[in-house]
């Protein structure tokens, strides 16, 4: 692990204390390698496929399967697809649980879906591809026609925010709020604008908010990578 990858991070986030998180991660590293190894495969193999695999993507994963098996979700909706898709699609076949992955890219989703192949877990997701729409005026940006599923565990990861070689890093991802109540536990993958939208606009009486300790800039041990609402 590398002290650039999570400086290029902060770099793109506009953060601070990369090297502390840095040191927090390989602490964690440390203490619950057998936990790391999955991810470490999972990561190779993303990255023969096409993906990148920065480290800090690691933690990334182990913060995910724990969140899972503190959870136990029952069903799952995962926006955006990658090498999360992995840890969702083992955990559907250990639990039994319904798991929909969707994507704006073809070419990516099957790359995902190769990669669940080699890992045995492929069975165990139903893929969708939908377009997406970015509104520029409004500053949002969505999937086109998503299927309907409910589900009681949702990733924020997509859709990708480019739109004509153009990234629109202020887009808010605005799936999720049609789908409000029904999820028990949301994510969000960084998307600082995203987690300020649904921070000022879901209701506190409904979900308990846990911002992203990256956002807050607030290294400490088993720092949340996501940021997370609960509901109430």
């Amino acid at each position: 692990m590398t002290l650039g990858t999570l400086r290029n991070i902060a770099h793109r986030f506009g953060l601070t204390n990369s090297a502390k998180f840095e040191r927090l991660i390989l602490e964690d590293r440390t203490a619950a390698p057998e936990e790391y190894r999955l991810a470490d495969e999972v990561l190779a193999a993303f990255h023969s496929g096409g993906g990148l695999a920065p480290k800090m993507q690691a933690y990334k994963l182990v913060s995910l399967n724990r969140l899972l098996e503190a959870e136990k979700p029952t069903s799952i909706l995962e926006l955006g697809s990658g090498s999360s898709t992995v840890i969702f699609a083992r955990y559907a076949a250990q639990n039994n649980a319904n798991f929909v992955t969707i994507d704006e890219s073809k070419e990516w989703l099957q790359n995902t879906m190769s990669m669940l192949t080699a890992f045995g877990v492929s069975n165990f997701v139903t893929p969708y591809v939908r377009n997406k729409h970015i509104d520029l005026e409004k500053k949002t940006a969505s999937y086109v026609d998503r299927p309907p599923v409910d589900a009681d565990f949702v990733l924020v990861d997509g859709p990708a925010l480019e739109l004509s070689g153009k990234t629109y890093i202020d887009a808010v991802c605005t799936d999720v709020f049609d789908m409000l109540p029904r999820p028990k536990t949301i994510i969000v993958d960084i998307r600082r604008p995203t987690v300020e939208r649904m921070a000022s606009e879901i209701s506190s009486t409904q979900y308990r908010f846990t911002q992203s300790d990256i956002l807050c800039r607030l290294p400490k041990k088993n720092f949340s990578y996501f940021s997370i609402f609960n509901r109430v």
